[in-house]
Order: C-alpha cells, then sequence, then structure tokens
C-alpha cells in the first residue's frame, strides 16, 4: 500500500468525489495526469458484442507530481464547464492530448451521490435520444503550468466522437479513435492517423468492420496494436505495420491471444531490453481492497447479494481491513438487519480498527471522518459531532466536516444547527442539488415552510424533470391545507417521470386520504406494475421488494402483501422490519402460532426491543398462553419502566390471571405516566381515551372480581 496513491485524495476535503479515470504517466515517470473530479455514465447493456455504455460526462484533468507527491489540477484541461478527459503525452513530455465535451448535467445526474451513473440516471443516452461528442484537444504542459487548450485540426468540431489519441514513440504520428457518440466500446470506431505536428486525419486500412479501439505503438514506431470485436463478442487483438509515410498495412490477427470466452484488450507493446521474466504473477485481484472496491460497485448498482459475497471475501483475505465493515454496515442498514448481532459484532470490531488507526496517525484527519460517520451509524451522535468539529477544525473548508457536523445536529433534531451548517455546505458547493434538497426538507420538518418552499421552488426551476421536487412540494400544501395546489404537484411529479413508480404511490396515497379510493387503486396498481419491471431487472435490489408488499398494503391487498413479505425472508431471512410486519399482520389475522414465530426470529436475533416482547406478549396471550405473555410483558415493562403502555396491557392480563393487587397497581402506574406526558405535551386523542378508561378501571377496581 505505501507505493499506491488514490486519485480521491484529490482536494478529498471539498466533498466532490473522485473515481480517476484513463490515468497516463509521463516520459520521464515524475508525472502522472488523470481524469479527476470526474462522473461517468456505467451502464450494462443487454448485449454481448457492447455489454456497457461507459464514458465521462464531468471531469477536469490532474497531475500527480511523483517528486513532491501533491496533486493539482492542469490550467487550460481544467473548467468545470467542460469534461476533460483521456490525456495523453507527447513522447518528449512537453505536449498534452485530451479529449473535451461541454458537461452534461440533469437533476437525476445532480441528485445521484456515486460518480458512476447507472441506468436509471442517464436513460437519455441508453435510449440514444441524446448525443454526446468529444474533440481533440492540445495543450502544453509546462512543468504542470498548463496553458491554451487547442482543438486539434480535422480531430474537433466535426459532429463526431474523437477520443483515445496516442502519439508514435517518435513523435511523427497520433492515432486516434472516431464514431459517431460516446467513447470506449463503440463498435462503430474506427482507427484514424494523422501527422502530430498537424495535417488532414486519414481512415486506416487497417480497421476492421467491428469496434477498432484501444491501440498501442511498438517502441520503433512501426508497429500499432489495437483490439476488435470483428470475429465475434470477446475482444480480440490484431496488428498493423506502419511505414515512414504512415501509411499501414491490412491487419493481422494475433492468434496466440486467442482464448475460449475470454476477451483481450487494452495491448501494450513489452521493452524486450527487460531481462529474466520468467512469469507474471497476479498479487492484485484476490486481496481485501479488491473485493472491496467490487462490494462498493455492487451497492452502488444495488446488487446486495454480490455485495456481501465480495465484503465476505474481502475479510477472509484481510479480517482487519476497515472499509470492508463500513461496507457491510451500509447493506446490512439497507436491508434492516442494522443492530442484529451480527451487525452489532462488526460495529465493535470497526470501532476497534478505526480507533487503532486513529492511535497510529494522529494528525490524519480523513480517518476521524471515516470514525464519525461510523459513529453516525451507531447513534452515537455526540461522538460524531465531536469529529466533525474537529475536522473543520483544522481546515475550515472541508465539506466532509460540515457534512458530519449538519448530520449529527439532524439526527439530534438541533434543526436551526443543522440548517447552519447546511448553508455553510452550500457556500462551497453552491450548485448542490443535493445539499439544497436536504436543507429544503429541513426547514420543512422544523415547520419553516416559507423557507422550504422558496428553495423547492429554487429546485423546480433548474431541475423541472424531478419528480421528486414536486412531490415535496405538495406535501407542504398539504401541510397547509391547500389540496388543490398539491393535487396539481402530484399530477406534475407522475407527468415528468411517468416511468417511476414513487409518483405513483404518492399520488394514490393522496387520492386515498381524500377519499378517492377507485383513484388510489388504479395509481397503487400502476405503482406495483412499474416496481415489477425494476424488480425483473434486478432482483437483488431487496427495498424494492418491500415498497410492492407496502403498496399492496395500502392497496387493501393484505394477503398479497403478507405473500410478499414471506417471500422477501426467504431470500433476506432478517429484516427487522419485515419480521415485525409479518407478525402484525399474522396477530391480524388471528395466526398466532406464526406471529409468536415471527416476534421470536426478532427476539432471538436483535438485542432486547420493549415492543416487540409486548407484541409476543399479547399473541401469546390470545392464545391462551398466559404465563408466556406474563414473562414476556415483564421484560417489555423492564426495558421501557416509563413507558405506559406496556404496564396497561400487563394490567389487563393480570386482570384475566385473577391478579387483582397487580391489575390495579399497573392501571395506577398507568394512569401516572399518562399525566406525566400530559404536563409535558398536549395529549392525543387516543391518549386521552385511554386516560379516561384507566380512570374509569380504577373507580371500578375495588369491585373487580
Amino acid at each position: 500500500f505505501d507505493k499506491i496513491i488514490t486519485w480521491s485524495d484529490y482536494k478529498r476535503d471539498e466533498g466532490e468525489p473522485t473515481y480517476g479515470l484513463l490515468s497516463q504517466i509521463s516520459p520521464d515517470g515524475k508525472y502522472v495526469l488523470s481524469t479527476v473530479k470526474d462522473r461517468s455514465v456505467f451502464v450494462a447493456v443487454d448485449n454481448l458484442d457492447y455489454s456497457q455504455l461507459f464514458f465521462p460526462i464531468k471531469g477536469i484533468i490532474g497531475v500527480y507530481d511523483r517528486d513532491a507527491k501533491k496533486f493539482y489540477e492542469l490550467p487550460g484541461a481544467s473548467d468545470k464547464k467542460y469534461v476533460q478527459s483521456n490525456p495523453n503525452w507527447s513522447p518528449d513530455g512537453l505536449e498534452v492530448l485530451f479529449t473535451r465535451a461541454d458537461r452534461y448535467i440533469s437533476s437525476k445526474i445532480e441528485n445521484s451521490q456515486s460518480v458512476l451513473l447507472n441506468s436509471e440516471d442517464v436513460k437519455e443516452f441508453i435510449s440514444r435520444q441524446k448525443e454526446f461528442k468529444f474533440d481533440l484537444y492540445h495543450i502544453p504542459f509546462n512543468e504542470g503550468q498548463g496553458g491554451k487548450a487547442i482543438p486539434v485540426a480535422g480531430a474537433s468540431n466535426n459532429n463526431k466522437s474523437n477520443f483515445f489519441a496516442r502519439y508514435s514513440p517518435d513523435g511523427k504520428w497520433i492515432v486516434f479513435c472516431q464514431s459517431e457518440n460516446f467513447m470506449l466500446l463503440q463498435g462503430d470506431s474506427k482507427l484514424y492517423i494523422m501527422p502530430a505536428r498537424g495535417g488532414n486525419p486519414r481512415l486506416m486500412k487497417c480497421n476492421t468492420e467491428k469496434m477498432n479501439s484501444w491501440h498501442s505503438w511498438s517502441p520503433n514506431s512501426r508497429w500499432l496494436v489495437f483490439s476488435s470485436k470483428n470475429r465475434g463478442p470477446y475482444t480480440q487483438l490484431y496488428i498493423t505495420h506502419i511505414d515512414e509515410n504512415g501509411n499501414d498495412s491490412p491487419p493481422v490477427l494475433l492468434e496466440n491471444l486467442v482464448f475460449d470466452k475470454r476477451a483481450a484488450n487494452i495491448p501494450e507493446f513489452f521493452a524486450s531490453k527487460v531481462q529474466n521474466l520468467r512469469n507474471m504473477t497476479d498479487e492484485f485481484s484476490k486481496n481485501a481492497m479488491y473485493y472491496n472496491r467490487l462490494a462498493t460497485l455492487s451497492i452502488f448498482i444495488k446488487e446486495y447479494s454480490d455485495a456481501l459475497v465480495n465484503i465476505e471475501n474481502a475479510l477472509k483475505a484481510d479480517s482487519t481491513y476497515f472499509d470492508a465493515y463500513n461496507n457491510r454496515l451500509s447493506v446490512d442498514l439497507v436491508l434492516g438487519r442494522s443492530k442484529s448481532k451480527n451487525d452489532l459484532q462488526d460495529r465493535a470490531v470497526a470501532k476497534r480498527l478505526i480507533e487503532d488507526q486513529i492511535q497510529k496517525n494522529p494528525a490524519d484527519k480523513s480517518l476521524y471522518a471515516k470514525r464519525g460517520e461510523l459513529r453516525l451509524l451507531m447513534d452515537d451522535n455526540d461522538g460524531a459531532l465531536k469529529d466533525g468539529l474537529n475536522v473543520l477544525e483544522s481546515n475550515p473548508k472541508n465539506f466532509s466536516g460540515y457534512e458530519l457536523v449538519a448530520t449529527s445536529y439532524q439526527k439530534m433534531g438541533q434543526w436551526n444547527k443543522a440548517a447552519t451548517y447546511l448553508k455553510k455546505m452550500l457556500g462551497l458547493q453552491p450548485d448542490n442539488m443535493k445539499v439544497t434538497y436536504n436543507l429544503a426538507t429541513l426547514y420543512q420538518n422544523n415547520n419553516q415552510r416559507e423557507l422550504s418552499l422558496d428553495l423547492l421552488n429554487r429546485l423546480i426551476e433548474r431541475y423541472p424533470n424531478e419528480s421528486a421536487f414536486y412531490i415535496s412540494r405538495a406535501n407542504l400544501s398539504l401541510a397547509k391545507g391547500d389540496r388543490l395546489a398539491a393535487k396539481a404537484d402530484f399530477d406534475k411529479a407522475v407527468s415528468v417521470d411517468p416511468n417511476s413508480y414513487t409518483g405513483f404511490r404518492e399520488r394514490g396515497s393522496f387520492f386515498r386520504n381524500n377519499s378517492s379510493p377507485d383513484l388510489a387503486r388504479i395509481d397503487y396498481d400502476k405503482a406495483i406494475s412499474l416496481l415489477n419491471e425494476e424488480i425483473g431487472k434486478n432482483p437483488q435490489n431487496a427495498p424494492l421488494l418491500i415498497d410492492r408488499a407496502e403498496i399492496m398494503e395500502q392497496n387493501g391487498n393484505i394477503q398479497g402483501a403478507l405473500g410478499e413479505y414471506e417471500n422477501y425472508l426467504k431470500t433476506w431471512s432478517l429484516n427487522f422490519s419485515v419480521l415485525k410486519k409479518t407478525g402484525q399482520i399474522y396477530s391480524s389475522m388471528k395466526r398466532w402460532k406464526e406471529a409468536i414465530l415471527a416476534f421470536t426470529t426478532i427476539i432471538d436475533n436483535f438485542p432486547e426491543d420493549a415492543k416487540v416482547f409486548l407484541s409476543r406478549g399479547l399473541a401469546f396471550q390470545q392464545s391462551e398462553n398466559l404465563q408466556e405473555a406474563l414473562n414476556d410483558l415483564n421484560k417489555a415493562v423492564q426495558l421501557g419502566p416509563d413507558e405506559y403502555p406496556y404496564y396497561y396491557f400487563r394490567s389487563r392480563l393480570r386482570y384475566q390471571m385473577g391478579d387483582n393487587s397487580g391489575y390495579k397497581s399497573d392501571l395506577k402506574t398507568s394512569a401516572v405516566l399518562l399525566n406525566e406526558q400530559r404536563i409535558k405535551r398536549k395529549l392525543d386523542k387516543e391518549e386521552q381515551d385511554l386516560l379516561s378508561l384507566i380512570q374509569k378501571l380504577l373507580n371500578d377496581a375495588p369491585n373487580a372480581r
């Protein structure tokens, strides 16, 4: 690891992530160029020949200076209005070729937290409704000072996409790829050659009929090796000879590099001067970092089964790899396993590992940020707040530090303090859609409706096709009692994104709550239909299965919802909320044995939860197992000694068991606790009615049997 750098370290504090794409080392080995602060379309396509769409839509060219051990951006190739990528050095290291296009912005993209965008974010590119073309530019490197970027004549502004430019080692020629659109794995990609000092590009004779790309020059500038899909879906390597005038020969397949059902691509010539090379050993793809990176990618595309397998492989390779534990904690949160026994064990190990790292490297503030995020997962909000403030003390422009502090205050319910730090985050990133939306939501939760409305209106003006903003504004209108405005926004949410189940679900709930059950049923059915399509595309996306079951419940199909929950548990056996929901549905159906089993599974696998003991106790009571019911209600009281419902329900059980003294004692305690609540806040109608009932029962208690 001491031989590895990560591009993510470039301005990490700003909170804008970096993937690090298409890096190139300078001829003298001193500098490395890469695309940083990048975001890329990354979509799996159901086509074996061209199985993915992958190209950057945002990014600048960053420099790493190996001697100075520092990162910086290359002036002239770092304008945030553009995506600048795919750099390549001239043989003397004095000039850099790169691709450039206008940066692409949409609400889906701005709302995504990842540098890799999935199919839902970029449907316009998958459908080919939106084009994206790159131009070639060149710029002086000037020892990292850069200069003015100049378009390469013949490889720019030609209504084509031009990319992967490579200088010949003698500096005489440039070979680049050209296609109608995009970059990487384009079926119509062709190789063009042109003089390095200017001239008209010429289509090379070596091009095959299907995809020509990933080319590399021989050290003597007389051969070019490249990849092609001319013979089938698995990329194979071809070679062509190039004479002193730039004329290339017909392509020759490198038959010794053809392997059954394996792709060969990204070739490089190997300098024959190296002696005693016997074999090449893979010491990378079996280590914890590699498996954890696969897990991170699986989490991003919501393939949670694969993520868990890769996390397990990472921990088998290195049981002390903190990031793998952190990933598993994140997956547990998504799958409803947080605070299960296994999750708590992972938390304990992760906590110990990050504490050890901080003790060894106390000056590394990024470790405090990691610990703060872990503390948030563990509901240690005070600890997370301290870590965030610690990070900001050393760097008052650290975006991640502000995010940690703001989230800590939000979880504490200190809305005004959270808003202060969200505003500071916007000061660092004024166009950050997610932060703006979070601030609008915070204002809404704090009953600062006008402030929330102002931000939502601004977001809608900038991103008119983002359905979530209309839904939020509709809920704001409902809070003010304006049903007509709410209905208009729910309608708008559905119209701008008719393929999203969320809009139909939310509008269905609006109809249901406003006495329009038939309209609600239509929207719920549409939401379920859209969910079925999404689940069909990715059955590993577990939360979608829960959403489908919940919509069935909302639509009155309790039996169907129960079937969904039961099927969910066959694959994902430990989900607290799903187990609890199945237990509640079984109870409503008077299937007491199954209800008890569901609640028992929770009790056996999660730390003690008073409400679950109450639920199981009531199920035992209904099944006439009164002693087990009393045991559970005693446990509920032990875990929640200040909760009036536990005493009330135990009083009813004690009455049934003939324990009049215990019955009256529990009634009195529940009345005392309810009255204490009344001092703190106004009781709701249900609580008022219960208090009245308890008082009546106490008055009648002396005459009870």
